[in-house]
């Protein structure tokens, strides 16, 4: 099945640990946590937790140490989804951020981004979020990494989003959007998603958030009219961007509209996150 490889990749992961042969058992672990990420969180989840534990006895090596901060990482960034609270998430993050500054410290930008995400989805203040994606910005472009750099704006324009800082939230989607050719292949297997996707759509929200309604929808259609696999976790944003611009229009009908679109997201994908967006895009567009 060499045509079909991500499908099989948990199976070839089984036959090598089965063979003894852990470190070939991780990396196709890895390889179906990955693929399965957008589709199925809490099944990536678990794989991230096999290919933790195939992990735990491997030699240090380049390769090794980076899927050991990758696994225990990713526990923590997919299970976030699925409700996972700080508190059982920083553990993960710790482990994967001491790997980093012993082993791979250019992939603690991303991991600061993991621990304030988490931080800030339960709960946490949007400005420690924002000041946590300025210092992991600053210590990537310490590094010279340009396409890193790109995917940490994007991810402070969602943090200035939720602060309220809407002209520097657009900001940032700008300096994102500048270099995004740039973003490595890493970093979307390490999100899950596109970039450049997560881009367009969180910034269709900002827009209409500052009323830039024609701008805005033609960023939240290229996220709707994307065809293929896209993380059920960006393309929703679209639909409650949608919500959004109702709720300013008035226009019950589009609200409910798209407030469906996330609901059928949330049903196909099971996930939690969703479900909880689909309550409050319902309840906006009833109210």
């Amino acid at each position: 099945n060499a045509d079909r490889t991500h499908e099989s990749a948990a199976l070839i992961a089984f036959h090598y640990e089965a063979a003894g042969e852990a470190e070939r058992a991780a990396m196709f672990a890895a390889h179906a946590a990955r693929w399965l990420g957008p589709k199925n969180s809490t099944e990536a989840t678990q794989y991230w937790h096999k290919v933790r534990a195939l992990m735990a006895q491997a030699p240090h090596s380049a390769e090794n140490d980076t899927l050991r901060i990758e696994a225990s990482g990713q526990i923590a960034w997919v299970g976030w989804r699925e409700g996972l609270t700080p508190e059982k998430a920083r553990p993960f993050v710790q482990e994967a951020l001491h790997w980093a500054q012993n082993h791979d410290d250019s992939l603690t930008p991303l991991l600061l981004l993991v621990e304030g995400r988490i931080a800030q989805v339960n709960g946490g203040p949007a400005d420690a979020f924002v000041q946590q994606l300025r210092r992991a910005v600053g210590l990537a472009e310490a590094r010279g990494d340009v396409g890193r750099v790109a995917t940490l704006q994007a991810a402070l324009s969602h943090a200035y989003g939720w602060a309220g800082l809407l002209l520097d939230a657009l900001a940032a989607s700008d300096r994102a959007l500048a270099n995004v050719d740039q973003v490595t292949d890493f970093d979307h297997q390490f999100l899950g998603y596109s970039v450049l996707h997560w881009v367009q759509a969180l910034r269709g929200r900002i827009l209409v958030r500052l009323g830039r309604f024609e701008a805005a929808t033609a960023c939240l259609d290229t996220i709707i009219n994307i065809n293929g696999l896209i993380d059920p976790t960006v393309q929703f944003i679209a639909h409650r961007g949608y919500v959004d611009m109702a709720w300013c229009l008035d226009d019950a009908a589009m609200a409910a509209e798209h407030a469906a679109k996330v609901g059928q997201l949330a049903d196909r994908h099971g996930s939690v996150y969703l479900k909880a967006y689909h309550l409050a895009s319902t309840a906006t567009a009833l109210g």
